[in-house]
């Protein structure tokens, strides 16, 4: 996949996208069109203090990515991060951080179907929960 850049001089020049599919390409763009018209994203309060991030962002942002399916948000997570788009890095994550405010490990399991039991062994589990102590005060 490519993008055109056309710049003033009506040169035209592609610029490969190979990460980038088309359709989420049309998302990209959908919500640079928007902020370039309308002005910048405000920055998002992080960490998010629910899981509803119609309370973090404009309501534009928010029916953006609460449209989203979950495998095309981490697409365009994928995208952004690739094309450096940072206010579209920032609103996807923080939408994919909103489905994980207040769940549980066993939700969060189900919720992107994690099998943890397979990951580690009890002693795996209990050297990385030693090794990692000081995150839990995070």
């Amino acid at each position: 996949n490519t993008a055109v850049d056309q710049d003033a001089g009506d040169e035209v020049q592609e610029v490969p996208l190979p990460m980038v599919t088309g359709s989420i390409l049309a998302k990209v763009l959908e919500f640079c069109t928007y902020h370039h018209e309308n002005g910048p994203m405000p920055d998002i309060q992080k960490p998010l203090q629910n899981d509803n991030i119609s309370e973090a962002v404009p309501e534009w942002d928010a029916n953006y990515v609460n449209t989203l399916e979950q495998p095309v948000l981490l697409e365009l997570i994928l995208a952004a991060n690739y094309m450096d788009v940072e206010p579209l890095l920032d609103l996807t994550c923080a939408k994919f951080a909103s489905f994980m405010v207040g769940k549980s490990k066993e939700e969060l399991n189900a919720l992107f179907e994690i099998d943890y039991d397979s990951l580690f062994t009890p002693e795996e589990e209990q050297r990385v929960r030693e090794e990692n102590r000081w995150c839990e005060n995070v």
